[in-house]
């Protein structure tokens, strides 16, 4: 299918950042880092979850901007379940 851009709207530059500190250094504390996980799969995966799931679609590829960049993309948590565990993950 086409590529599909999302912007994150009503969230902060410092929001994002933090969130983004915070998953980096949980220093193994699962609750820090699940909650950040979480917030950040909100952000990015869940506006367009129904639509991924509604075309069948079980790979996705990322293509990050800034410090975006350094987000390991397979921890993103939706509350249940790792994203790995539901898509095969890229980034070029």
């Amino acid at each position: 299918g086409e590529p599909r851009r999302v912007q994150l709207s009503g969230i902060t530059r410092s929001q994002v950042l933090g969130a983004l500190a915070n998953l980096r250094s949980s220093n193994g504390n699962e609750a820090v880092n699940l909650s950040a996980a979480r917030q950040i799969y909100q952000w990015i995966l869940a506006p367009l979850e129904s639509e991924l799931q509604q075309q069948g679609i079980n790979n996705l590829i990322f293509i990050l901007d800034g410090e975006l960049r350094n987000l390991s993309l397979e921890s993103l948590y939706d509350g249940q379940r790792f994203i790995r565990e539901r898509y095969t993950i890229s980034k070029p």
